[in-house]
């Protein structure tokens, strides 16, 4: 195998067409393990993908290993700054984009979608081989050599609301437990299908996160997914409002108007945690009110602490 590795500088691997001024530019350049790739041969393919540039190449890749959060108790925690270390000479396939271009940040979320666009499109061409496992997350400045690691999103847990353990909420837990075994088999494997589409959106950010939000809703409280009156039904019952109050105060028709924009328009409009924080309230009130258990009024709590903010531009 040939070692790439004193050739690789991470600066280098952008396309010199996205900026006028290397000493203000840098990339964000992520690196994946290629699997069933032949080794023994030289290798160094590049493409441009608009705003990526990926090279399929046999290197030595340099990734920081054990960074992170590392809780102290259960309000404390630090950060822990790891270690530079390298991967084996190995098939890999590098992608770089910017996040500053002559001195203008680019918002966090819209490079990490183009990372994610550019991965889409990879694994759609040859399968997940293509890109089979993360190794690398750099920031690397175009002139010069410094290199900054990132260990991926890490989220403050004070960005989040306080879990509250106690015999009450204990309770409440046990009661949506034995709802969920109850329904039929029908209805029990949406709830269960929204719930997967829950969590996975909870973990996610921006658009991403927005439209699973939006998929574990239309799987659990509109059977029609279009019909947006069965969902304002289900929480107006549930909060013992009228439809039209329920559609109005949690922004209902505005939000499947988003989500139309985003999925048919092609939108990639940028959005708050607290509108995020909404739709996750909204369907744990419907998620709520399908079992049948206690309201909870999640969304109310959302509104409550943000006002109307969540809901300003949309």
């Amino acid at each position: 195998m040939q070692d790439q590795q004193d050739q690789l500088r991470l600066g280098d691997l952008g396309n010199p067409d996205w900026y006028t001024n290397p000493a203000e530019t840098a990339l964000l350049v992520v690196g994946y393990r290629m699997m069933l790739v032949d080794d023994e041969a030289p290798m160094h393919h590049m493409v441009d993908m608009g705003w990526i540039r990926a090279h399929m190449l046999l290197a030595s890749l340099p990734y920081w290993d054990g960074g992170g959060l590392i809780p102290k108790s259960a309000t404390e925690w630090d950060v822990q700054s790891g270690s530079l270390r390298r991967t084996s000479s190995l098939p890999h396939l590098v992608l770089a984009t910017p996040t500053r271009v002559d001195g203008v940040q680019v918002p966090e979320p819209t490079y990490r979608e183009r990372i994610s666009d550019a991965l889409g499109l990879l694994i759609a061409w040859q399968g997940l081989n293509v890109a089979y496992a993360p190794v690398m997350e750099l920031e690397a400045a175009v002139a010069g050599n410094k290199v900054i690691a990132r260990s991926g999103v890490v989220v403050n847990p004070m960005s989040m609301r306080a879990p509250v353990i106690s015999g009450t909420q204990l309770a409440g837990l046990d009661a949506m437990a034995r709802a969920v075994a109850s329904l039929d088999e029908h209805l029990q494997n949406r709830v269960r299908l929204s719930l997967r589409w829950f969590e996975r959106a909870n973990r996610s950010t921006g658009t991403d996160s927005f439209l699973q939000f939006w998929i574990a809703i239309e799987t659990l409280a509109m059977p029609d997914t279009t019909n947006i009156k069965a969902l304002a039904g289900t929480l107006a019952g549930h909060y013992r409002i009228a439809q039209s109050d329920a559609m109005a105060k949690y922004g209902i028709g505005r939000l499947y108007g988003l989500r139309g924009r985003i999925v048919h328009d092609g939108e990639r409009p940028p959005l708050s945690g607290a509108l995020l924080d909404l739709v996750a309230a909204i369907y744990v009130d419907a998620l709520n009110a399908t079992l049948a258990t206690p309201a909870v009024r999640r969304a109310d709590e959302v509104l409550a602490k943000a006002g109307a903010r969540p809901l300003d531009g949309i």
